[in-house]
């Protein structure tokens, strides 16, 4: 045999080949890009208080580019246009939607808010098992509406190589949105249709910017609706006051909704309008004050506060749990028995109680059934106490599960 290798073929590593060191990780070539869906549309129809709307439904990309042509990314649209005689109406208002985060697609503000379908909801019931219908509190009654991802989220992408500072941030997203929204009404023969914009969250924040860049660019903003507005994030931040006080008529009307407190008041609004006075003019004093309180005002301040929210003044917590609605991994094998269903369920994990107050569980128990029926639950074999009292609350015993240490536990499950 010769052991001359000449002719035979060799493989050299790209970065051998290029003067680095060799990879010293095992390497596979990287996933292919997925290829750009092409646009679709549908024609369908709007039925709801006593009218019908066609409109045609488009789902596409619309590029994002600078002033060069240099393209930075494109923005997914999903846009709803009414049709009058197979044709759109371009004096009919066009309404730009979109959800905030940052970093949030525009799913829920299109299928959970304004577009012309909605999932059905209840509880939470409705999870894993949607229902779609036609929303009869849609926008579309009174303008075509057109939905965009913000770049990065959703169906949109950012385009390869280009400078993510010119997209992420507060002026370059809204400027990303300007020209998407230019383009849009470009592609659609839409300038002369009266524009609107919808933001919600941070989506308000970024219409801040947007109306102005539009209005600079020769868009004449007709109307900007504000949702869930936030336009100071100051306030989120720890340390500050502002965003717990504007809760606090949030969390008294919560209260009033399950019972907790309120229930005195004529209606709903008398019961907010009263939160609202006691923020105002009593608990906004009193955080003011800081320190300067006084233990004695500090405690009616609390109680108060307390009949508002339907919590108690002292604080004290008495019972803690987790409870996770959706599929638990360590419930995906049960042996000695089955479930009693495979329908959607919620969790109850890691439940303790101070002992100070009885009948803590059932609370639990009954907290938990309100937003979703379907309950699972495992408890240790040797907890007695705890084996006792679910089964006097209804649940069923279903089988062994074991947790990912491999501890076996006894699991429950209840369906109303």
């Amino acid at each position: 045999m010769s052991d001359d290798t000449s002719s035979q073929p060799t493989s050299t590593p790209a970065s051998a080949a290029h003067g680095a060191a060799p990879d010293a990780f095992i390497t596979i070539p990287a996933d292919r890009r997925l290829a750009e869906p092409a646009a679709a549309s549908a024609l369908l129809c709007w039925r709801g208080e006593g009218r019908t709307i066609e409109y045609e439904a488009t789902a596409c990309h619309v590029d994002v580019r600078e002033d060069t042509g240099n393209l930075l990314g494109k923005m997914f649209s999903l846009s709803y246009v009414a049709m009058g005689d197979g044709e759109p109406d371009s004096s009919r208002p066009v309404t730009f939607c979109f959800n905030g985060g940052p970093g949030c697609a525009s799913v829920p503000i299109n299928f959970g808010g304004v577009g012309p379908r909605r999932v059905v909801t209840n509880g939470t019931s409705h999870v894993g098992r949607c229902v779609v219908e036609d929303n009869p509190c849609t926008l579309l009654v009174q303008s075509d509406l057109v939905f965009f991802d913000a770049p990065g989220t959703g169906f949109s992408s950012v385009a390869e190589g280009a400078d993510t500072r010119k997209l992420f941030g507060v002026d370059g997203d809204a400027d990303a949105f300007c020209r998407a929204i230019q383009q849009w009404l470009q592609d659609n023969g839409r300038w002369s249709s009266p524009v609107y914009l919808l933001g919600e969250s941070y989506g308000t924040l970024r219409n801040a910017v947007l109306m102005r860049l539009l209005g600079e660019r020769g868009v004449r903003v007709a109307g900007v609706t504000m949702l869930s507005a936030i336009f100071d994030w100051v306030q989120t931040l720890p340390g500050e006051d502002l965003y717990y006080l504007g809760m606090v008529p949030t969390f008294a009307a919560t209260a009033r909704h399950f019972g907790k407190a309120g229930t005195q008041a004529a209606s709903d609004d008398e019961w907010f309008d009263q939160a609202m006075e006691f923020t105002d003019q009593v608990m906004a004093p009193a955080l003011l004050a800081g320190d300067r309180l006084g233990k004695g005002r500090e405690r009616e301040v609390a109680e108060r506060l307390s009949s508002f929210i339907g919590i108690d003044a002292d604080g004290e917590v008495v019972m803690a749990f987790a409870f996770i609605i959706g599929d638990d991994p360590t419930y995906g094998v049960i042996e000695g028995g089955r479930w009693l269903n495979d329908e959607p369920y919620g969790t109850i994990h890691r439940l303790g109680s101070t002992g100070k107050r009885s009948g803590m569980l059932a609370r639990c128990v009954d907290f938990c059934s309100q937003r979703i029926s379907n309950l699972r639950l495992d408890t240790h074999a040797d907890n007695a106490t705890m084996l006792n009292a679910v089964e006097r609350l209804g649940f069923k015993r279903c089988g062994i599960i074991y947790c990912q240490d491999g501890t076996p536990r006894i699991a429950f499950q209840r369906s109303l």
